[in-house]
């Protein structure tokens, strides 16, 4: 057996390795000590305290935090990297240079915009097609949705004569487009845009206005108000008058 005194430094340092466990700093501390802060406890401040002092401010000779160390660093790195890429072997694109990409992208977008915007009409923007590809595709959609009502020349039959100078919504491409587009519900007409593009509109009421004064067999009698066209306008007059048995257009 070991003498009193022997056990009893013994128990002390194990007391003290107990102490001393207990006091150890945690993870996060070393880390914010090691890494964040670098910052000394405060009870060893007086190693690092400058003699100095001013009105009884005294100052601290602490290091500077660690990340912003290594970021000063990685800033100079990076300063080489980017001299070398930009400037020495040309593999980057400088702002001007950038600018002249962009602006190109736009234009190249611009076109097909443009390209995209050519088959889309509206009844602002319509005009009538004179050439015979698209009058022939209208010539199509007419013969397969339109006959039934208005007759394979145009002449009427349910609904009105197309031939004719008398329009019940009013005449001219601008007209067509609306009422094929819209249609008139009330009078049996219904709206065509969800079977038919804009373009494919713009065709058959491009070939409608072709059957203007053919003068068909059997036409049927004229409805509504005359239309006249005044200096290439298409305004057309608010007329209502129309049998409520007549799918109008």
């Amino acid at each position: 057996m070991l003498p009193a005194e022997k056990r009893r430094a013994l128990q002390l340092e194990k007391e003290k390795a107990v102490e001393e466990e207990l006091h150890a700093p945690g993870f996060w501390t070393r880390f914010d000590g090691d890494i964040l802060t670098k910052a000394v406890p405060i009870e060893k401040e007086v190693d690092i305290m400058l003699d100095h002092d001013y009105d009884g401010i005294k100052e601290l000779d602490n290091s500077l935090p660690p990340w912003w160390v290594w970021g000063f660093y990685i800033t100079i790195i990076w300063s080489f990297i980017y001299l070398g890429h930009y400037h020495l072997f040309r593999t980057g694109a400088l702002q001007t240079e950038e600018y002249s990409i962009a602006m190109q992208e736009a234009a190249d977008q611009a076109k097909e915009r443009e390209a995209k915007m050519k088959d889309f009409v509206s009844a602002e923007t319509i005009t009538v097609l004179n050439n015979p590809e698209a009058l022939g595709a209208g010539k199509g959609i007419y013969t397969t949705n339109c006959v039934a009502c208005h007759g394979a020349g145009g002449e009427g039959g349910v609904g009105p004569n197309l031939t004719d100078d008398f329009w019940i919504h009013g005449g001219g491409i601008k007209n067509l487009f609306k009422v094929i587009t819209d249609g008139v519900p009330a009078k049996g007409m219904i709206s065509w845009k969800s079977q038919l593009s804009p373009k494919q509109i713009q065709q058959v009421a491009s070939y409608i206005m072709t059957m203007h004064g053919t003068n068909p067999a059997g036409g049927k009698e004229p409805q509504g108000e005359k239309w006249v066209e005044e200096s290439g306008t298409t305004t057309a007059p608010d007329s209502t008058q129309s049998d409520s048995t007549v799918t109008t257009l």
